[in-house]
């Protein structure tokens, strides 16, 4: 079934049909809609002629049909009176070439849905290959990373400590994937006095803890800035051979009262 056909814009200039009537221009367009919806050759059933018509009779219908067949002076009507109705003539020069360009269009869907089933094959093999990348290679890509930081004079020279704290990073998945290549010094700095003050193990059970799928290593500083810092602890001093006290001080004042009185 065809949802087109093909119909001159000058059809309307034909001998014949610029002779009749207008019910006659009707049912000439209307027969060739019912055999562009239906298979059949360019065929109109007998039966079908009164549905080609406005508002008449089967009588009406079928002389208005007869008509059609009719020529008017050298020239044929656009139909021929068959055993089974009436056949549009020459119904090739209306509908062969359509035929063509439905099917270029129906060659061109196919095409084209093909070529979307392969970019959603490609897509969906891609994104298994990245997984698979990520889980295998994160180091690498992070050093890779690294030596483009370097390349484009990021600073990447990490001092020992950080070191140790991204390769503690490292061993843990949901870490694994942070960036430390775009540190820079005073970030550097920085994340070497809060390791000195708080511990790497303290900072690194932090980012687990708050990590959120962060990207790069400075966006924990904001977190570990807000730690709360070592409480000194108070030590019982034994009694003191020289100065006799034994009040309870944190160890470096005693000490330093320790040596003030030993200097005396």
């Amino acid at each position: 079934m065809s949802m087109f056909i093909k119909l001159s814009v000058h059809y309307y200039d034909d001998v014949v049909l610029a002779s009749l009537e207008d019910a006659h221009e009707v049912m000439f367009t209307r027969g060739l809609a019912y055999c562009g919806r239906t298979p059949t050759g360019g065929l109109i059933l007998r039966s079908k002629v009164l549905e080609l018509t406005r508002k008449t009779t089967q009588a009406q219908a079928l002389r208005v049909a007869e008509r059609l067949c009719q020529p008017v002076g050298d020239f044929e009507g656009p139909w021929v009176k068959v055993a089974a109705g009436y056949q549009v003539r020459n119904w090739s020069h209306y509908q062969d070439q359509l035929d063509q360009i439905e099917s270029r269009r129906k060659a061109d869907r196919e095409r084209k849905r093909s070529e979307r089933q392969r970019k959603t094959v490609r897509g969906t093999s891609r994104d298994m290959s990245q997984d698979e990348s990520r889980d295998v290679t994160g180091g690498d890509k992070e050093r890779e990373g690294d030596a483009a930081a370097a390349a484009r004079g990021g600073s990447v020279d990490l001092p020992g400590d950080l070191l140790v704290l991204r390769t503690k990073f490292r061993e843990w998945t949901a870490l694994a994937e942070v960036s430390w290549s775009s540190l820079k010094a005073d970030q550097v700095a920085e994340i070497s006095q809060l390791i000195a003050t708080h511990g790497d193990t303290r900072l690194l059970e932090t980012a687990k803890a708050t990590h959120r799928s962060a990207a790069f290593v400075q966006a924990f500083i904001p977190t570990w800035r807000d730690l709360a810092g070592p409480r000194l602890v108070a030590a019982d001093e034994p009694r003191c051979d020289v100065c006799g006290t034994t009040e309870r001080r944190h160890d470096a004042a005693a000490y330093a009262d320790h040596e003030f009185q030993e200097a005396s």
